[in-house]
């Protein structure tokens, strides 16, 4: 019989010991082949039909900067708040957020001009492993900084500066591996389904991923301009639960991350109304200043992109009812090209409700018919 090598016996008694203790703190289930969370720290809510109604003050917003002079240019939609409903059941989770439209008057209409914007999130839990897709689609944006621009201009008198063809489509995703899951429930932290029984803390390494999609269709000018960027960032968050009592708890967390960022924009003036002035006079400069209109420069762009973040949550929770107020705090950074630097920051205020019910048999039928099936 041949004999197995020194080296490699050892090598296969320290792998043995190292999987052994991974597997006994994961608290694998041999029999789903699934980890399943240490009940002494989370209680898992897998039985109950989770609705959530949330109100959020989520601003999207982006600053323009210029290196040399110092010029910034701010934009923002005309949405101070969103209200979501969210659906969560097992693993799943999907939510529809629209703005909110009491509390905005005609005055802010007019001064601030009108804003569309929807925006759509699905979530889905495998272990520790934690995948989200979002969508916004957001139109109609004005300029933050407008006294920049108009030396005489009055706060609450005069009109901001309007973009109503300003449009910004975001395709974003998130894939997170909670290091430790068994006892840190990011679910809790998240979307409130599971509760957390007793503190900790987890790091969490992150990947974002996001697709940016802005143009602006100006009629009276002419004017067309898109943008595409896609971005890339490697993040790492560590987030901590304090349980003060069984119906209260805090939690707060931060994060910081680096990555890069691909840009290509054009700018297409298509000056149809001054071409047609000149027509007259000099039939072949139209010509060749129509040719060059028509093809639309294009400026394409890689810069390294970094982002820190900040959180902190307050819940309470009583039998299956909760709620609870959220804040964050999201600042992205990268060079725009070699003159100018784009900020995206996302702050985020939320106040919301929720209650567990229990799920109906015809949605839990179906979800054990798809998960037998898959």
């Amino acid at each position: 019989m041949t004999q197995i090598p020194y080296t490699k016996k050892k090598f296969f008694l320290v792998f043995s010991l190292l999987t052994a203790q991974f597997y006994g703190q994961e608290n694998l289930d041999y029999k789903t082949n699934k980890i399943t969370p240490d009940t002494t720290y989370i209680k898992n809510l897998n039985d109950k039909l989770i609705v959530k109604l949330f109100l959020d003050s989520k601003v999207d917003s982006y600053s323009f900067k210029k290196k040399k002079s110092r010029e910034t240019l701010m934009i923002s939609p005309n949405v101070n708040s969103k209200i979501s409903l969210s659906l969560d059941y097992e693993i799943l989770t999907i939510a529809l957020s629209v703005p909110k439209k009491w509390g905005l008057t005609k005055s802010d209409n007019k001064l601030r001009g009108k804003s569309k914007d929807i925006s759509f999130s699905f979530g889905v839990f495998l272990n520790k492993l934690y995948q989200n897709f979002y969508f916004s689609d957001t139109k109609g944006y004005y300029i933050v900084n407008t006294e920049d621009f108009i030396p005489d201009w009055q706060l609450g008198k005069d009109s901001y500066l309007q973009l109503p063809n300003y449009r910004v489509r975001k395709f974003e995703g998130t894939a997170a591996y909670v290091l430790n899951g068994n006892r840190f429930s990011y679910r809790s932290f998240l979307y409130q389904t599971q509760i957390q029984k007793k503190s900790a803390g987890s790091f969490i390494p992150t990947l974002n991923y996001m697709y940016l999609y802005k143009n602006n269709n100006e009629q009276e000018s002419n004017q067309r301009y898109h943008n595409n960027v896609l971005s890339l960032l490697l993040v790492l968050s560590y987030q901590y639960n304090w349980v003060v009592s069984p119906s209260f708890n805090l939690y707060a967390g931060t994060n910081i991350g680096g990555g890069f960022r691909n840009s290509n924009e054009s700018l297409n003036n298509n000056n149809n109304n001054n071409n047609n002035n000149n027509n007259n006079n000099n039939n072949n400069n139209n010509n060749n200043n129509n040719n060059n209109n028509n093809n639309p420069e294009v400026n394409y762009h890689t810069s390294l992109s970094k982002t820190l973040g900040f959180n902190a949550n307050v819940n309470y929770q009583k039998n299956n009812f909760f709620c609870g107020l959220k804040a964050t705090f999201t600042e992205t950074n990268a060079n725009d090209d070699v003159q100018s630097s784009v900020n995206n920051l996302v702050s985020s205020g939320v106040a919301y409700l929720g209650y567990r019910f229990d799920t109906p048999n015809l949605i839990s039928k179906t979800y054990n018919n798809l998960q037998k099936k898959i």
